[in-house]
C-alpha cells in the first residue's frame, strides 16, 4: 500500500495566500468607510422641530476620524413649494462649549423632499470618546428635523436654542478605518485572547475528572475525551 505523503507545495501555497490576504486588507484599510451603529439614531418617525433657532443634538464618537454625519429631514410642502434652505454645522465638543468654536464641518442644503442627508466631513484625529455636536438651522418654516420623541440614545441631548429636549435627533455617523485602526482592533483582540484559558477549564476540566474519577479515561482517546 502506497502511503500518502502530505503535500508540502500546496500547504505553502496556502499560506502565502493567508499572508497575500492580510496584507491586502492592511493596503486597502484605509479606504474603507464603515457605519458606527453605537454612534447612531435612525429612528424618524417623528417631527423633533421646525428649527427656526438652532436646533441640535450632542453625541459620543466611539470611533476616531469621523468622516460623515447623515440626518433625517421632512418637507411640509402645505408651508411652502419648492426647496429650503439648511445649514448643518459639526463641532467638536459639548453644545455648551461653543462660543467661538469653529465648525469641523459645515453644509448649506436646499431641502426638496424629505429623507436622509448626508455631510461629509474631512476625518479630524478626534480621540475615541470626543463629544460632539451637530446643529441645523433652517431658513423657513417647511423644513423638518425628523426623529424620535423620548430620549433613546444615552450618548447624547437634543436642544432647541439653550433648551434640552425630550427626544432624539435621527443621525447616524461614519468613520474612516484605516491602517491605524486595524492594528488597534487586532491588539485589543489579542488582549482579551487570555479568556480563552478559562473559558476552555471550564468546558473540558469537569468532563475529565469525571472519566477519571469514573475509571473510563482509558477507555477512550485524546479526541474522545475533549468531544
Amino acid at each position: 500500500m502506497n502511503e500518502r505523503k502530505p503535500s508540502a507545495p500546496r500547504a505553502r501555497v496556502s499560506r502565502v495566500r493567508c499572508l497575500f490576504l492580510f496584507l491586502t486588507t492592511l493596503f486597502l484599510s484605509g479606504c474603507v468607510t464603515l457605519t458606527d451603529p453605537e454612534t447612531a439614531q435612525d429612528t424618524s418617525r417623528d417631527v423633533i422641530g421646525r428649527p427656526g433657532e438652532p436646533l441640535g443634538q450632542t453625541f459620543v464618537s466611539r470611533r476616531p476620524r469621523l468622516n460623515g454625519l447623515t440626518v433625517w429631514l421632512g418637507k411640509d410642502n402645505a408651508q411652502g413649494e419648492g426647496g429650503s434652505g439648511l445649514t448643518v454645522e459639526l463641532y467638536a465638543g459639548e453644545a455648551g462649549e461653543l462660543d467661538g468654536v469653529e465648525p469641523v464641518a459645515e453644509a448649506d442644503l436646499v431641502i426638496s423632499k424629505a429623507g436622509p442627508v448626508r455631510i461629509r466631513v474631512e476625518p479630524h484625529g478626534c480621540p475615541p470618546g470626543q463629544a460632539d455636536t451637530v446643529l441645523s438651522r433652517a431658513s423657513d418654516s417647511s423644513t423638518q428635523v425628523l426623529g424620535r420623541q423620548g430620549e433613546a440614545y444615552v450618548g447624547g441631548q437634543a436642544f432647541a436654542g439653550d433648551q434640552p429636549l425630550d427626544a432624539d435627533i435621527a443621525f447616524r455617523t461614519t468613520y474612516e478605518y484605516d491602517f491605524n485602526a486595524l492594528v488597534a482592533d487586532l491588539v485589543s483582540m489579542a488582549a482579551g485572547l487570555w479568556l480563552i484559558l478559562p473559558l476552555a477549564a471550564t468546558l473540558f476540566v469537569p468532563g475529565w475528572l469525571l472519566l477519571d474519577l469514573a475509571g473510563l479515561s482509558d477507555h477512550f482517546d485524546g479526541g474522545e475525551q475533549a468531544a
